[in-house]
């Protein structure tokens, strides 16, 4: 049994914790540690940690497309990138023309700088890098032919790249995990007579997950990346990539005959939305060797880490992977791994509980005092439980989780 620390420091008006997510196996509980994150809180990006766009510039000239900076805005704790038609011809700086493919002679330019968009897409792209981590998000992404939302980690040089999530509007049964890597890194064994194939399929899922709140995140650790639905395991990749990576969500149109096509045709929604509720990033206490936290204009987001859920009362969808090609499988795990259960704070200063996966058995939260006497018990047995601090004196109290043959606790200090 270990004790671990969890920081409540308690005002007249307000309280703040650090959250504490706990990875469960039939066999183990493993505690995480929050390193990152944005609960997408108030009314504006936070540009001290995030770009609302690319880096390299978002204009695709041989598309017409283009990642706006307008097309990306926060309100109602919740992020949203947007898509839609356009037609226009702009003006772009010399650089943003070279890395967009207009410098090459294949695209018409007017005007010595100017390139005509018909799509106007959206992209929110970390500033800082990662490498290793669980990497959680929950999206609502958009029906229709031709949207392109996606969840994933790029590294830029050289060219290293982990999708969590792509999904296409006109396939709302599926989303799509992938690595991308040079020299064939991503190769593996089929299991048919030693040949190999690139790592990377569609997933087919039990229910349609557009137009509902879902979960998908990945373990990225050395050697192995592992991919879920809803807390649940959909695809393993045994394999590591060199470089550190950033943390990207946005939404593309895709194009007729090309990467991830078809495109849009008239029954497509526009302007569409994908939503994303919050993104965050957690390491494990006493596991792999994790970068320091940054420090400059990245230290804002030691604020972030703290700030508290608003949107407790979102419905989540329920849906579950149900089909995975299976030379991406690791069958022996499956059985072993029930979820996630992560400890956070809402606006109204309670603990709240949430639970992602397919647990066997039902969690239990006890809180005890400093001599570990128990106070009160709750079961989680919804995807959201909470437990108020409003009745308890200042002190030093306990919490303990009970999920499969394992227990952890950690300290609570009001």
């Amino acid at each position: 049994m270990r004790l671990f620390l969890l920081l409540l420091i308690s005002s007249s008006l307000s309280a703040q914790i650090e959250p504490v997510l706990w990875k469960v196996q039939k066999d183990t509980i493993q505690q995480w540690n929050y390193f990152f994150g944005d609960e997408f809180n108030g009314t504006e990006v936070n540009e001290s940690i995030w770009y609302p766009n690319y880096p390299w510039g978002g204009l695709l000239a041989d598309e017409g497309s283009y990642a706006d900076k307008k097309m990306v805005s926060q309100g109602n704790g919740l992020l949203k990138l947007s898509a839609d038609t356009t037609s226009e011809w702009r003006a772009f700086p010399k650089w943003m023309l070279e890395t967009g493919g207009a410098a090459n002679g294949e695209v018409p330019i007017r005007n010595g700088n100017e390139v005509e968009l018909h799509y106007l897409c959206s992209a929110l792209w970390s500033k800082q890098q990662f490498k290793y981590g669980y990497f959680e998000a929950r999206c609502k992404s958009p029906s229709g032919r031709g949207l392109w939302p996606a969840f994933w980690l790029y590294g830029g040089f050289p060219n290293e790249e982990i999708d969590f999530m792509e999904m296409k509007g006109e396939k709302p049964k599926h989303f799509h995990v992938d690595v991308h890597c040079p020299n064939d890194c991503n190769r593996v064994k089929t299991g048919w007579f030693g040949l190999t194939k690139k790592w990377g399929a569609w997933v087919k899922t039990n229910k349609p997950i557009t137009d509902e709140f879902v979960i998908y995140s990945g373990i990225w650790k050395p050697g192995e990346i592992k991919m879920y639905l809803n807390g649940q395991e959909a695809a393993t990749f045994k394999g590591d990539f060199e470089t550190s990576m950033n943390l990207i969500a946005n939404l593309a149109i895709a194009q007729d005959g090309k990467a991830f096509g078809p495109g849009i045709n008239k029954h497509t929604k526009l302007p569409s939305d994908f939503y994303v509720d919050y993104m965050r990033v957690w390491h494990p206490l006493g596991g792999f060797s994790a970068p320091k936290r940054p420090e400059g204009e990245n230290a804002a987001n030691e604020h972030a880490a703290a700030a508290p859920v608003e949107n407790s009362e979102i419905i989540q969808s329920n849906a579950r992977a149900k089909k995975t090609k299976r030379f991406m499988r690791d069958k022996k795990n499956e059985k072993l791994h029930m979820g996630f259960i992560s400890l956070l704070q809402d606006a109204s200063m309670n603990l709240l509980f949430e639970k992602n996966g397919v647990f066997d058995m039902t969690p239990k939260a006890i809180l005890a005092d400093r001599n570990l006497n128990e106070l009160s018990s709750i079961e989680l047995n919804e995807n959201q439980v909470y437990f108020s601090l409003r009745d308890l004196k200042k002190g030093i109290y306990f919490i303990k989780i009970n999920a499969g043959n394992s227990s952890e606790w950690v300290q609570l200090k009001i």
